[in-house]
């Protein structure tokens, strides 16, 4: 059996008395949905110093240079029931500093000359990332991509599959974006797709366990959808107990780090995105969370050709490093980080008021969710493609995020032997259930009140037409 690589024992959460407003592991005990008006204003009011409230939104604005999500008319006003027809909006537009806000950290690198290579600026980002997500300074590694970043942690922790090894596979949710299982299989791992549990929508440890591929796994990808963090006090004990490598892929699991300190395990290693789609972004780039010392010495080693402190490369290697102007683009975004975060929370807010009593689907929002999404489940396929259709045809772009499973994609489904692809036909019914019923609608910080009433008005329409039918 494969011995785990790591340090002590992991720091995920306790989950008989979880952090505030979170459960098992980094869900909350009620999101922003439909039918939960009094959880909403409970929660906002708990929260407030992660959520500031609509009315603070535009003072924060005006102190830190940050563009408010919506005017002081528009904050006090109900959101239109009936919107006129507007400009088409897209599924997401990514809002980075503006170049004001990079110019003193573009004037140091200036000063300097040091634009890669671990450079100050990336030193920098690092210690601050990690005073937020509350890990000693050695715990948060940057890199060049958050796909980058899932490589260097399972190269770091697991090593490279063998593929006529005896335990050549990486077991895997099938319900995450598909760069999970290309980055396994570029490490060399063979991916096999596990389905995941209905409620929490991350892979359950125990049947994990029970997976009947399990004694051929080599390493385990945990996800963490949407940025809906797993059992990481759970999967620790798996890895600890059977000795299979444990990695997750919390590519979206930023905020949800930052909101549950102490979630980062010194023996589960994460990778995390800050690509522009993300709420927090370097424009480009990544981070490996882990408190094992060792561990983050062998990413930084495997991120920089194999050398560490020498010019002899004394293991597998590749360039993942982040640059130094990433990095001002990201220290840039953290000095604003709270206005950002409280406009985000209000377009989440918006987007319950809206739809209360105007849609039966339901949204999934912030925090039970990233920030960089919004999701409106659908009773079933069909009215989930009407949906689809009724924003199309307003000109509202909406996304698939995550595909109808990373089992049907043409590289992964072509690539499996004929009996796995009916095995997952017949074992994926949560996955596949929700990737027919999910659809991700628009985001951002700046997402107007017009533009949210008029995203509720064409699924309310689509509604409507399913019942007419």
């Amino acid at each position: 059996m494969r011995a785990s690589r790591g340090g002590d024992a992991a720091l995920g959460q306790d989950l008989a008395a979880p952090p505030r407003g979170r459960q098992d592991g980094g869900i909350p005990a009620a999101g922003p949905v439909l039918g939960l008006p009094a959880a909403l204003s409970s929660r906002n009011r708990q929260s407030a110093h992660h959520h500031p409230t609509a009315a603070g939104i535009s003072a924060m604005a005006d102190d830190q240079g940050f563009p408010p999500n919506l005017s002081r008319a528009q904050e006090a006003a109900p959101p239109p029931a009936d919107p006129a027809p507007r400009a088409p909006v897209p599924v997401f537009r990514p809002l980075l500093p503006c170049v004001e806000r990079l110019l003193p950290y573009l004037r140091r690198i200036d000063a300097t000359r040091l634009y890669s290579n671990r450079g100050p600026l990336v030193e920098e980002l690092e210690g601050r990332l990690a005073d937020l997500i509350a890990v000693p300074p050695h715990g948060l590694r940057l890199a060049a991509s958050g796909t980058l970043a899932l490589m260097l942690a399972i190269l770091a922790h697991a090593g490279r599959g063998v593929a006529e090894g005896a335990r050549p596979v990486a077991l895997m949710p099938a319900f995450t974006f598909v760069a999970t299982a290309q980055a396994a299989e570029m490490c060399g791992w063979r991916p096999v797709f596990a389905d995941v549990d209905p409620v929490r929508w991350t892979l359950d440890p125990d049947a994990v366990r029970a997976h009947p591929d399990f004694g051929r796994a080599g390493l385990i990808v945990a996800a963490a959808p949407y940025g809906i963090l797993p059992d990481i006090a759970g999967l620790a004990r798996l890895q600890a107990e059977t000795g299979v490598p444990v990695v997750v892929d919390a590519a979206a699991g930023f905020e949800a780090l930052c909101d549950a300190p102490g979630t980062v395990s010194d023996t589960v290693p994460m990778a995390l995105s800050f690509h522009a789609t993300k709420s927090f972004s370097t424009a480009e780039g990544g981070a490996v969370a882990w408190g094992c010392a060792s561990g983050q010495r062998r990413v930084m080693q495997i991120a920089n050709f194999g050398f560490f402190g020498t010019r002899a490369a004394r293991t597998i290697g590749l360039n993942a490093k982040m640059s130094d102007y990433h990095a001002a683009v990201g220290l840039a975004m953290l000095d604003d980080l709270a206005a950002r975060r409280a406009a985000q929370a209000h377009v989440a807010d918006s987007y319950a008021r809206a739809a209360q009593g105007r849609v039966a689907g339901r949204l999934h929002l912030p925090p039970r969710i990233s920030p960089a999404y919004a999701l409106y489940e659908a009773t079933d396929a069909g009215a989930c493609a009407r949906a689809e259709a009724a924003l199309h045809a307003d000109a509202i772009e909406s996304r698939r995020w995550y595909g109808h499973g990373v089992h049907r994609e043409p590289w992964f489904a072509d690539t499996q032997a004929p009996e796995a692809k009916a095995e997952a036909a017949g074992v994926l019914p949560v996955t596949c259930r929700l990737c027919d019923r999910l659809l991700g609608l628009p985001t951002a910080p700046d997402l107007d009140l017009a533009s949210i009433a008029w995203i509720v008005a064409a699924l309310a329409r689509a509604e409507a037409e399913g019942r007419a039918r």
